[in-house]
């Protein structure tokens, strides 16, 4: 894959209700819109629970961070607890940095 580009992939939870939406790649500006309307697409289809897996994603910007809060803050309004789970590397630490570790780990 070229680290460049970057997938959205939904699956079914291990129960309920539950989605795992696994991202790849790198996420920037060219990445914002999808991650949020994906994200908010889902929660309106009625999950319960949202899991969002970073573990393959190899960059992340402002403008991609912005993507997930406003993914984040759809899930909220729709009563659906969204989670971030995976993250690495530099993923990891700007999520440290800016604080939205905590807020994603903890619905």
């Amino acid at each position: 894959m070229d680290d460049q580009t970057y997938t959205l992939l939904a699956e079914p939870g291990e129960s309920g209700r539950a989605v795992v939406l696994k991202i790849r790649g790198a996420l920037d500006i060219t990445s914002r819109d999808d991650v949020a309307t994906t994200i908010a697409g889902i929660v309106a289809g009625g999950c319960d629970r949202l899991v969002v897996d970073l573990a393959e994603v190899t960059f992340i910007d402002s403008e991609a961070l912005s993507g997930l809060l406003e993914g984040y803050a759809a899930a909220d309004r729709a009563g659906v607890p969204m989670t971030a789970v995976g993250a690495r590397g530099i993923v990891h630490r700007v999520l440290q940095i800016t604080g939205l570790l905590t807020v994603l780990q903890h619905p």
